[in-house]
C-alpha cells in the first residue's frame, strides 16, 4: 500500500471517527454560546461603542474565534493517539503494510477537518449576524480570507502539537498544560510576564492581526497587543506557525517508529 493510500484511508477514517463524536459537537455548542456572545457585543453592546469600522469588528470577531476556538480545538485533539493505543487499533496498525508515516498524516488531516467544521459554522455564522446586522455586505469577502489567515494556521499549529506531544505524555496532563499554556501565551505584552505573545511563535497572530489588516487598539493599555507588522511579518507569522507544526509532526513520526521498535 503506497503512502499516498493510506493517507487517504487513515483521513477519511479518522474525518468520520471524529465528526460523529457528540464531545466535539457539544464542546463547540458551549463554546460557540460564548463567542456569540461577543459577537452581539461587537454589533451593539460596549464593544460596538468603540470606534471600530465594520471591517474592524469582523476582525475583531474572527481573532476571537481564534482564541476560544482554537483553544477547544487543542483539548479535543489530544486525545486521538490514546484512543488508538486504549482500543488497540495501534497495535494492529503496526501488522498492515501502510506507511507509518501515511497513517499519521491521514490521522491529522482527518481529525483537524473533521474539527475545524464546526468552527467554520461559528466563524460565518457570527459574521453573517454581524453583516445582517450592520446592513454592510462589503465585508462578506473579508470573512473567508480572515478565517483562512487567523483560525486555520493556529488550529493546524494546536493539533500538531495535541498529537506529537500526547505520543509520549499522558492526555490530562497535556490538557493541563495546553490550557495553562494559552492562558499564557494570551497575556498583554505589557504585563511583566514574559510571554509569546508578539512573537512570531504566538498562534494569537497579532502580526497577522496589523500586517494583514492594519488593526489599532482603541485602548492606550492594549497598544503592546497591536505590535508594527507588515505584510512580509504576517506571513512569517503564519509561516513559522506551520513550520512548527511540520516539525512537531516529524517527532510524533519518529517517536511512534521507536515505540513500535519496543513492541
Amino acid at each position: 500500500m503506497g503512502s499516498w493510500s493510506a493517507t487517504g484511508g487513515a483521513m477519511r477514517y479518522e474525518f468520520l471517527m471524529q465528526i460523529r463524536r457528540p464531545a466535539l459537537w457539544v464542546t463547540y455548542a458551549l463554546l460557540g454560546v460564548l463567542v456569540q456572545w461577543i459577537g452581539m457585543q461587537l454589533a451593539t453592546g460596549p464593544l460596538g461603542s468603540r470606534q471600530y469600522t465594520h471591517h474592524d469588528g469582523l476582525i475583531e470577531w474572527t481573532s476571537a474565534c481564534n482564541t476560544l476556538l482554537t483553544l477547544g480545538a487543542g483539548l479535543l485533539l489530544a486525545d486521538r493517539l490514546r484512543r488508538d493505543r486504549s482500543t488497540r487499533v495501534s497495535e494492529t496498525l503496526l501488522t498492515t503494510p501502510a506507511p507509518r508515516w501515511g497513517r499519521l498524516m491521514g490521522k491529522y488531516l482527518g481529525a483537524v477537518t473533521a474539527t475545524i467544521i464546526p468552527i467554520a459554522l461559528i466563524d460565518f455564522g457570527g459574521a453573517a449576524y454581524l453583516v445582517v446586522r450592520w446592513g454592510d455586505v462589503s465585508v462578506v469577502p473579508l470573512t473567508l480570507v480572515a478565517f483562512l489567515t487567523l483560525v486555520v494556521p493556529p488550529v493546524l499549529f494546536v493539533a500538531a502539537f495535541a498529537l506529537a506531544c500526547t505520543t509520549a505524555m499522558w492526555t490530562p496532563l497535556f490538557q493541563f498544560l495546553f490550557v495553562g499554556y494559552w492562558l499564557w501565551n494570551g497575556l498583554n505584552p505589557a504585563e511583566a510576564i514574559p510571554t509569546l505573545n508578539n512573537t512570531l511563535l504566538s498562534p494569537t497572530e497579532n502580526y497577522v492581526l496589523t500586517g494583514f489588516f492594519h488593526m489599532t487598539s482603541p485602548y492606550q493599555a492594549d497598544a503592546m497587543r497591536y505590535p508594527a507588522s507588515s505584510l512580509w511579518l504576517g506571513i512569517a507569522n503564519i509561516g513559522v506557525l506551520l513550520g512548527c507544526a511540520a516539525v512537531a509532526l516529524l517527532v510524533a513520526w519518529r517517536v511512534q517508529g521507536w515505540q513500535a521498535e519496543q513492541l
